[in-house]
């Protein structure tokens, strides 16, 4: 074929895979976050959030394509994406059977899943609690087609569900850019260990506001989701040394060791050259963004 012509055989066999005519669909990371985000209810939010994301991080199947030579992947099995229910509105039976019948492949038990998530945060989402402040002017602006499909239920409005990729929770950052050479300059650790420091000096006695507490509860917050992005990275590195024990292709196995080994570093220390700077880079991406199209900035003096 002439699509394939000057690919090398690795590139190739990913091409080949992302041309599958069939969308995986999953509600892996869906559900690990609402069991932890039920777990941890009566925390403060922030620290709540953290402890869900993390525990996603820690327990999200993971894999590494053939012939991958950056770890990290952005849904819990190939070329798949994964139902969000709580920033873009939540699934409805139309948008949930609308979509068994196109690309995507959901099966019955995704399905029944992805109804038992909906009934949970269709009351929880930002979307629900600001239509109980609408007027008849402002329902009726909604109603009145600059949104497509035109509204006519607030079911509707609150949205018809969102599938993507990437184990960031919160919408990404595309409107602004991430200063993403400082944070491979510095490493997670270090900043682990800045909020520790900002914590082990706090005097109760000192403590006279609500912006004092909330500070806290940031730092807390700060240290559980850097802790679980390391353990999330660390993770990648015994699957590539156990995937590298098992391969027969000496150069395939040269591959992963040095994969793994870069899990090993980054993103708890700084970049220490290209490879280690690309797969933090990487890491990053993953990590505050729900789609793979988030822009990179200036690779070429990030890098």
């Amino acid at each position: 074929m002439a699509a394939n012509r000057g690919m090398s055989e690795r590139i190739r066999k990913i091409y080949q895979i992302v041309r599958a005519p069939k969308i995986a669909f999953s509600v892996e990371k869906a559900t690990l976050f609402t069991e932890a985000f039920q777990k941890y209810e009566g925390d403060p939010n922030v620290i709540r959030m953290a402890k869900a994301q993390a525990y996603m991080l820690e327990n999200i199947p993971i894999y590494i394509m053939e012939g991958d030579l950056l770890a990290g992947a952005p849904a819990s099995k190939p070329m798949c994406v994964e139902a969000d229910f709580w920033t873009k509105g939540t699934w409805q039976k139309e948008g949930i059977e609308s979509l068994r019948g196109e690309e995507y492949s959901i099966t019955d038990e995704q399905a029944a899943k992805m109804y038992e998530l909906t009934e949970y945060w269709h009351k929880i989402i930002p979307e629900y609690k600001l239509y109980d402040l609408y007027d008849d002017p402002m329902w009726a602006w909604k109603k009145s087609g600059y949104l497509l499909p035109v509204n006519t239920t607030l079911e509707e409005a609150a949205g018809m569900g969102y599938a993507c990729n990437g184990m960031a929770i919160m919408p990404e950052a595309d409107t602004y850019q991430i200063d993403y050479a400082y944070v491979l300059r510095k490493g997670l650790q270090a900043t682990i260990d800045e909020a520790q420091a900002k914590l082990d000096a706090v005097e109760s006695i000192r403590i006279k506001s609500e912006e004092d507490i909330e500070k806290i509860y940031v730092w807390r917050a700060m240290i559980i989701i850097n802790r679980g992005v390391i353990a999330w990275a660390e993770r990648y590195a015994d699957l590539a040394e156990q995937e590298a024990a098992a391969c027969e292709d000496p150069v395939r196995k040269q591959e992963l060791l040095e994969m793994a080994q870069i899990c090993r570093r980054v993103p708890r220390y700084p970049a220490s050259n290209f490879r280690e700077a690309f797969q933090f880079l990487w890491f990053s991406v993953l990590m505050i963004s729900r789609q793979t199209t988030t822009p990179l900035g200036r690779l070429d003096q990030v890098l």
